[in-house]
């Protein structure tokens, strides 16, 4: 049967004529291996380097007498017990396998973290409009070829690493974004993949139900984007003919990580549950069709949450790595679970299958339509216990989302170009920015954790950037003074951003402070010695209390991306600089006086104003 590809731009896809997925995933594995083996590995950072430095962080967030008493725990720690757990730590860099810091990482960080996945960890990343008369289904159904085709090209070694600053990016968490699921375990998560002949499905949620359909042939071809839409059509046929009000189980997966693991340990009794869950585990991806036609305006909130039980909140499985979410008028997103895969990674596959939406890539079908199994609804098998849980998981995540405030800002004054003609660092103005706002708004400077990919390490993930520098302390303060002229103004404002860059590229190079400090941390709790006082002291608990949680990515045909704050009295705050637009998500707790999220963001646009005008530009907002 011949099947032929069209795109606007250079026939991006002609060479691909048959689509063949490898039988093992191993396969994957291996592809990615050849590159991973080139990487090196994360370094170790000097002890004594890092006590000075983590000191030059905690100083402007502390009193004098808690700095002091900061400056007697690191010394008393390095001289001291910290060369035994530094030794230690050495020995693991060279027993583990790939880093010394991958698993403790992923367990401290994410599997070992109880709260719910669904604002807490996970975020949205919203896609651009299509045409107004596209159909939800459709443009599901082509985004679901899209995104198998990445990973086809991914299997086939056609997708490059990352190259970022010059470097080439670790490609580990490709291998978890597909046939991949977040496993609830009392204590401690874990994440089970599957073989990529274990996982030729999709899952399809509708009205809080499952659906599933195979995507592949046996021959190892894809099913086309028309195909994929009929099997779509038939998903709502079912359900419109059926048109029950089944429990939205779904709604289990946004619960408390303990809670959920007992429901989920009493769920697998029935064998019933235990295929359905297996189905849904192993599922290449999930698609989300929600109902309703949604706004622009509300849709980044419902990608990041859905909602809540009026709307679409059940009508997710929240451990899945990446769902696609897809409104009635054809608006979408992806919400992505983050225990294993980040920010840039992520934004890739979107920016890569939006580029091929865009640029008119389609699968034309020169021959009739072959026979297709019927899609299959998967069954629960539940019991009182099991209604009770999802009735107390509804009104636990409506009381959460409820809780939150959520605010995006596409600011169109000015963006890169002009920040860069003004000699500053584009990142370190919109941190110089956070900072301000922060300090107008709550009398205070904030500990700040912008996150610095440490991707040119092999399995390496992120480390913290501590952004609340002297310089950058020295300069906020200075900025609300206004007996001080511009031109002092501006000299502090360029030493702030040389401090900001300079930690930035040492983070990045994995020579920050934090992920070292963890690992020997770890390694005080294990040794049974009593914990140092240098992870007891008001500066060590001061500094990492992140009321300020950042992050940004290059943001081009994705609108916006949305995470949670981090802390309860803090603020989740995502940021894109584009060329002339800056794009800001903030999100932040309603109950935690005076945190705002409405109110930050007001402070934030007079602080762009406030900054633009130390140049001589003045900006109407």
């Amino acid at each position: 049967m011949a099947r032929t590809y069209r795109s606007n731009k250079e026939l991006l896809l002609m060479e691909i004529v048959k689509l063949e997925i490898e039988t093992d995933q191993s396969v994957i594995e291996q592809v990615i291996q050849v590159h991973q083996n080139r990487l090196p590995r994360l370094p170790v950072p000097s002890l004594a380097d890092t006590g000075l430095k983590y000191l030059d962080t905690v100083e402007p967030l502390v009193l004098p007498f808690q700095y002091q008493v900061a400056q007697e725990n690191v010394r008393d720690f390095i001289e001291g017990q910290g060369k035994e757990l530094y030794e230690k730590l050495l020995l693991r860099n060279q027993t583990e396998p790939y880093s010394w810091l991958e698993t403790w990482w992923n367990e401290k960080a994410y599997f070992e973290y109880r709260e719910r996945l669904p604002i807490n960890v996970s975020f949205q990343m919203e896609f651009p409009d299509c045409s107004e008369d596209t159909r939800g289904e459709d443009r599901g159904a082509h985004l679901i070829f899209l995104i198998l085709l990445f990973r086809d090209r991914l299997e086939s070694g056609e997708i490059e690493p990352e190259v970022i600053s010059g470097n080439q990016n670790c490609m580990n968490a490709y291998t978890k974004f597909f046939n991949a699921c977040r496993i609830p375990k009392y204590g401690k998560d874990y994440t089970r993949t599957y073989k990529s002949k274990e996982s030729k499905h999709i899952v399809v949620l509708l009205n809080n139900k499952f659906y599933s359909f195979d995507v592949y042939w046996k021959d190892g071809r894809f099913l086309s984007p028309p195909q994929i839409a009929l099997q779509i059509e038939r998903v709502i046929e079912l359900e419109t003919k059926e048109n029950s009000n089944d429990p939205p189980v779904g709604f289990l997966t946004s619960e408390n990580r303990d809670n959920w693991a007992r429901v989920r340990d009493s769920l697998i009794e029935s064998d019933v549950n235990r295929e359905s869950l297996d189905i849904i585990e192993r599922a290449a991806l999930i698609l989300c069709l929600d109902k309703g036609s949604v706004s622009s305006k509300d849709l980044p909130e419902l990608l990041f949450h859905g909602g809540g039980s009026g709307k679409n909140s059940g009508n997710r499985f929240w451990d899945k790595p990446m769902q696609l979410c897809v409104m009635e008028n054809a608006k979408g997103g992806i919400a992505f679970e983050h225990s294993r895969i980040d920010g840039i990674p992520c934004a890739r596959i979107c920016e890569t299958v939006l580029d091929w939406e865009s640029n008119g890539v389609t699968y034309i079908h020169q021959d009739s339509f072959e026979p297709m199994d019927e899609p299959v609804k998967l069954k629960w098998d539940l019991n009182e216990y099991h209604l009770n849980e999802i009735e107390k998981a509804k009104f636990s995540f409506d009381r959460a989302i409820n809780s939150l405030e959520f605010v995006i800002e596409h600011f169109d004054v000015y963006g890169k170009d002009y920040i860069k003609s003004c000699d500053i660092s584009p990142d370190s103005w919109l941190q110089a920015s956070f900072q301000l706002a922060y300090y107008r708004m709550h009398d205070k400077i904030s500990p700040v954790y912008e996150s610095a990919s440490t991707g040119r390490y092999r399995n390496a993930r992120t480390e913290t950037g501590r952004t609340a520098t002297r310089e950058m302390t020295d300069f906020v303060k200075l900025m609300i003074d206004n007996t001080v002229p511009k031109i002092q103004k501006i000299e502090k404002f360029t030493l702030a951003s040389n401090a900001h860059r300079s930690y930035m590229k040492d983070a990045s190079k994995g020579y920050g402070v934090d992920r070292l400090l963890l690992g020997l941390k770890i390694l005080n709790e294990e040794s049974g010695q009593p914990m140092h006082p240098i992870f007891l002291d008001e500066a060590f608990a001061k500094s990492s209390h992140w009321s300020l949680s950042t992050s940004q990515l290059n943001l081009k045909k994705m609108k916006s991306v949305s995470f949670g704050p981090v802390v309860d009295d803090g603020y989740g705050i995502f940021y894109s600089i584009g060329k002339q637009k800056i794009v800001i998500s903030v999100t932040a707790w309603k109950n935690s006086y005076p945190t705002s999220a409405y109110i930050f963001k007001e402070h934030l646009l007079e602080s762009f104003s406030m900054l633009a005008d130390l140049f001589e530009m003045q900006p109407k907002l």
